[in-house]
């Protein structure tokens, strides 16, 4: 009888234990789900407490797409759009937004009881030397795969120079400047990167995107030049640009700018540096000029009175005629130094740009 109470017992005792332990399940999984339930709804009233701030980012001129606004407490941040404009949620107070643009000097801006912003952004002349013209946009130097050369007008304005071709003459590699003739301001021809076919060929030059003439741009007007050197340049302008472009940017003005004067001028001396020997009276030119038609055997140009009367006029010139009429023709007896009358002996030429 004990055997058989001790088989009806142990079921009970297995019961109770399972019971226990699905009751302790139970009670650990609501507190676990009420922890979860406190911190997600002070996470849900941490995040409500924040404000919304809105804003447009210009430079002063246009709006400026795409710049980066960033709240530097929580990271979050956004871009602004096609207007400028931006909008951030949940921001905290005294908050520091963040506003960055490729180009332009990164701002900041400490919150306050401020709820809408204008950010006007400053162009960073540190890294605008790290952006190249290429074609109709821009791209910086570091991602640039094609042959690309480029100057500044701190280059060009340092040179003494008459014309921007002249100026452009070894400061890009593969850019060949050729003078007409040794006058400084002659024309010259462009070649990139040397013999471009048996029909010869220049490159494409385009100032402020119209085609013209390099030398007929006034150096000083300059900001920047650009040359495309490799024939991927065709892509964009064509069989044109076959042997390279020369891309030319003038400069503009700015809001910033103040009123400024340069003066440019350059003197030049032109003089020749040798001259042939010539005759100093009319009887000797005739002479020589008898002598030559009697070496080719032709007939003599002066008769010897003639040349007696030359001699007379170039002896005694106030007793002697100038010249004479004899028969209807007119003979001249004195002598014109043509030489003297037609080159001085020293010119001076001031140009004043």
């Amino acid at each position: 009888m004990r055997k058989k109470k001790n088989q009806i017992e142990r079921p009970l005792f297995n019961r109770r234990v399972w019971l226990f332990f699905a009751l302790l399940v139970t009670t650990v999984s609501m507190m676990a789900s009420g922890r979860e339930n406190t911190l997600t709804d002070g996470i849900r009233n941490t995040q409500q407490s924040g404000t919304t701030i809105t804003g447009i980012v210009t430079d002063n001129k246009e709006p400026i797409i795409g710049a980066s606004v960033l709240v530097k407490e929580n990271q979050t941040g956004t871009i602004t759009d096609f207007d400028g404009n931006f909008t951030l949620h949940n921001v905290p107070a005294g908050a520091t937004i963040q506003v960055s643009y490729i180009g332009y000097l990164t701002q900041e801006v400490k919150l306050g009881s401020e709820r809408h912003l204008l950010i006007v952004m400053k162009e960073d002349s540190q890294t605008l030397d790290e952006v190249i013209v290429v074609g109709y946009g821009t791209q910086k130097k570091a991602n640039l795969t094609g042959a690309v050369g480029q100057v500044d007008s701190k280059i060009i304005e340092s040179r003494p120079v008459m014309n921007a071709t002249s100026a452009l003459q070894g400061a890009i590699p593969n850019l060949q400047i050729l003078p007409s003739s040794g006058d400084p301001t002659a024309s010259t021809t462009l070649n990139v990167r040397g013999t471009t076919s048996i029909n010869g060929g220049s490159p494409l030059v385009l100032v402020d995107g119209v085609e013209m003439d390099l030398d007929m741009v006034n150096p000083n007007d300059i900001a920047n030049v650009t040359v495309l050197k490799d024939a991927a340049a065709s892509a964009i302008y064509g069989v044109r640009a076959a042997f390279g472009v020369v891309l030319v940017t003038t400069k503009s003005g700015g809001t910033d700018m103040k009123t400024t004067v340069s003066y440019s001028g350059s003197v030049a001396f032109s003089q020749a540096t040798r001259l042939p020997s010539m005759v100093k009276t009319s009887w000797e030119h005739a002479e020589f000029v008898n002598t030559a038609t009697g070496n080719a055997g032709a007939q003599k140009s002066f008769n010897l009175e003639d040349i007696e009367r030359m001699k007379a006029y170039a002896a005694d010139p106030q007793n002697n005629p100038e010249y004479d009429i004899v028969k209807g023709k007119f003979t001249f007896y004195g002598y014109t130094d043509w030489v003297e009358r037609m080159l001085k002996k020293l010119l001076l030429r001031i140009d004043i740009m």
